[in-house]
């Protein structure tokens, strides 16, 4: 797994609000993507950093696959607080969401009839 740095981190949470300062940061990382948990001086927030081959386009697929599941489902989504797809300015894309105390996207995603599963799926791919 390609690792993000400490300056990456920092530099991605300031685009939030310069003055923010982390006050923990947790790596829970999956499968090809570097995710953080951070606690900030008023909020929770998870940043994820894509780093996979396709990362631009795995970033940008995920932003619009959470604002689907938003606009479509009773599912409770966190707010994108942030996202960059670009890696002008940091050396992986990335997006920040507030931090939800409950079962995570991925585990939502299977609260949907199937049919709504590949609706949602055929939609983020065509973002």
């Amino acid at each position: 797994m390609k690792q993000v740095s400490e300056k990456d981190v920092t530099e991605a949470i300031n685009q939030l609000d310069p003055e923010n300062h982390i006050e923990e940061k947790e790596d829970i990382s999956g499968h090809n993507n570097k995710v953080f948990r951070i606690k900030l001086e008023e909020r929770t927030v998870i940043c994820k950093f894509c780093t996979g081959e396709n990362s631009i386009q795995d970033c940008r697929k995920e932003v619009n696959m959470n604002q689907l599941l938003k606009n479509q489902t009773t599912v409770d989504t966190p707010e994108i607080l942030y996202s960059n797809s670009s890696t002008r300015k940091n050396k992986f894309p990335f997006f920040i969401i507030e931090y939800i105390e409950r079962e995570s996207l991925q585990d939502s995603f299977t609260e949907l009839s199937s049919e709504n599963q590949v609706e949602v799926v055929e939609q983020a791919v065509k973002c």
